[in-house]
């Protein structure tokens, strides 16, 4: 049994004692069927809009271990979801397949997964010491004598006839109007590379192949044009919105309108 064998088996055996909101469920399998949009990775603040509580959704599905969040774009701000080995076969448990993760190799790597579960334990730990800590607190203070009621006599209020005061009329503001959803344009990447870093405006895309003449391609996602680069960080200044003007002619020919 090769290790990729055993992952998916350990993932298949953890996936079915998961238990998700049926909020944060669906999150997730929205996500998942979304992948594909962004090569893998889908943006988190992207096509799937959760509103308010996207956050707190989003780490139900780290906390779980379905995924790991990762940031980049052009400011490095960009959240954007990693599926893991568990992650793919929870989704393909309820009827989402994302196997291709898998098999790319496209999947947060275990050194990122061990860094979640190292902090979620330490969360963990560290409410579990507050909560005695607490209680000690509270049976340790006193309780104060209960003051005795003084019934208070009853003064008979005036009443004063209230002026009648005529609204003024707000005009309704007109509904904004709906952010056009980001449809990305992949770009034809050669055979055998992948891509390993999506953002939202462009993609790092690279390949296994320690012989290759290029390592790092940069794509811009609005055109689905591509450009070599030497490696991820050049890719990053590349696939900045200054950047891409400088290699995508659709970029350059947008900026000067």
């Amino acid at each position: 049994m090769t290790a990729s064998t055993k992952t998916t088996e350990t993932a298949k055996t953890t996936t079915a004692a998961i238990k998700l909101p049926e909020k944060s469920l669906g999150f997730f399998l929205d996500l998942a069927n979304d992948a594909g949009n962004w090569s893998g990775n889908p943006w988190l603040t992207g096509n799937v809009s959760a509103g308010r509580s996207a956050s707190g959704m989003t780490q139900t599905l780290v906390r779980n271990g379905l995924i790991v969040v990762e940031h980049g774009g052009d400011t490095g701000n960009d959240a954007y979801a990693v599926f893991t080995p568990k992650g793919v076969e929870f989704a393909k448990a309820h009827g989402v397949d994302i196997d291709y993760l898998l098999a790319s190799g496209n999947v947060a790597s275990p050194k990122a997964i061990a860094a979640v579960e190292a902090h979620e334990a330490a969360k963990a730990t560290a409410k579990a010491a507050k909560a005695p800590a607490a209680k000690a607190t509270a049976k340790a203070e006193p309780k104060a004598p209960a003051a005795k009621a003084t019934p208070a006599k009853a003064t008979p209020a005036k009443a004063t006839p209230a002026k009648a005061t005529p609204a003024k009329a707000t005009p309704a503001k007109a509904p904004a109007a709906p952010r056009p959803e980001f449809v990305k344009v992949a770009a034809d990447l050669p055979e055998g590379y992948f891509v390993r870093w999506p953002h939202k405006s462009y993609d790092l895309a690279t390949t296994k192949d320690k012989t290759a003449a290029v390592k790092w391609f940069v794509t811009c996602n609005a055109h689905g044009t591509k450009s070599a680069v030497d490696n991820a960080k050049a890719g990053d200044q590349a696939g900045s919105k200054a950047g891409r003007v400088e290699w995508c002619k659709k970029c350059k020919a947008d900026a000067a309108k």
